[in-house]
């Protein structure tokens, strides 16, 4: 069993985010209470299992596909949203899955919209909140061993 600590997590969503996106981001010790209804999750499978998902609002979203996809934010569709989130979400579970050592899989990306759950988690959890472009960006690794 695997257990990935706050620094870590945060480590790569970091570097993802702020060297292969280019986005500002910082990490939040105090706690967020910004209502979050998009959520995109991965799932690792295999030795380890666990989720990785990401919430976020729908304006941060629409901000980070803007910079993934090189639009204007006036020009972005839900369906933007939902792949630029996915990415990230495939992004951050594919270096998570790189971490971890053994035979593994990785999902492809569900997005949805809904408040972020950890709730049914059975093994350790470890939830990351960070300030992207001025709004909340949630990780949640949740272990499900």
């Amino acid at each position: 069993m695997m257990y990935l600590d706050e620094e870590t997590l945060t480590q790569v969503t970091s570097d993802i985010c702020t060297t292969m996106l280019g986005l500002p981001m910082y990490p939040v010790y105090d706690g967020l209470v910004e209502h979050t209804p998009l959520t995109a999750q991965v799932r690792i499978s295999g030795e380890w299992n666990a989720t990785v998902e990401i919430a976020t609002t729908p304006k941060v979203a629409t901000l980070i596909a803007a910079q993934m996809f090189s639009l204007d934010p006036s020009q972005i569709q839900t369906a933007d949203l939902y792949d630029a989130l996915g990415e990230v979400a495939n992004m951050v579970g594919g270096n998570v899955k790189g971490i971890v050592n053994g035979e593994l899989d990785l999902s492809l990306p569900s997005v949805s919209e809904r408040d972020t759950q950890t709730a049914g988690a059975v093994g350790e959890t470890t939830v990351v909140q960070m300030i992207c472009l001025e709004g909340p960006l949630i990780v949640t690794l949740s272990e499900s061993n």
